[in-house]
């Protein structure tokens, strides 16, 4: 959006950060696990995500009256927070749905993409 890249470094500083955040709360795997298999992939990211609310921290950060002015800094966090999720929450969906198996856990030594992937229960012998 600003025509400016990140270098090599920012990066793989990023794709770490992610790491570090990517963790789901045991509450929202369960929450997914207790719905039946026929339930349509969107109501259950919908409700996995809605899981994650508790964990907020712009939800905090506002109960404990921070200025407006603030906002936006625990509103980043939780976007980076929520970003660093979704592909772990996507594809343990996807294996309760369409595979019937238990999560795989990240592999930390693949990059995003190849991770998910990994999630989801494919390697590159797949492709």
């Amino acid at each position: 959006m600003t025509g400016n890249y990140p270098t090599q470094a920012e990066l793989t500083e990023f794709q770490a950060d992610l790491k570090t955040r990517e963790a789901i709360p045991q509450r929202t795997m369960d929450l997914i696990k207790s719905m039946p298999k026929e339930t349509h992939p969107m109501t259950m990211l919908s409700m996995g995500l809605m899981s994650l609310q508790s964990d907020s921290l712009f939800a905090q950060a506002y109960k404990d009256g921070v200025h407006k002015s603030k906002y936006w800094e625990v509103m980043f966090e939780d976007s980076l927070n929520l970003l660093a999720k979704l592909p772990l929450l996507a594809a343990h969906i996807y294996r309760h749905c369409y595979r019937g198996s238990d999560f795989l856990q990240s592999n930390q030594d693949l990059d995003w993409a190849g991770n998910y992937c990994h999630m989801m229960g494919y390697s590159e012998h797949d492709m």
